[in-house]
């Protein structure tokens, strides 16, 4: 009787180990997932802010060729073969 007695505690006890590995490995990849949101969520603040950035560039660019254009346009009203298009180089 002390044998089966023994034997079930330790099997009762493997058991238990088991279920807490269990437990803690599922904590783990909970924690993984959530920094790996974090990052995803990081990733995607710098991307829209760098699409912000280069939205305002070119913007800015647009800008300053209309506003030579219009310039060109007021000086050389009668010649507008005089007036030269600019060749603006944007780089990202």
């Amino acid at each position: 009787m002390k044998k089966l007695l023994g034997k079930n505690e330790i099997e009762d006890s493997l058991k238990r180990l088991d279920t807490l590995t269990q437990e803690e490995v599922r904590m783990a990849i909970a924690e993984i997932l959530r920094v790996t949101h974090n990052v995803d969520d990081n990733v995607r603040v710098v991307l829209d802010g760098a699409q912000r950035r280069c939205f305002l560039v070119i913007q800015a660019v647009l800008n300053v060729n209309m506003a030579r254009r219009e310039r060109c346009k007021r000086r050389y009203a009668t010649d507008s073969t005089r007036c030269r298009r600019s060749q603006t180089l944007v780089t990202f």
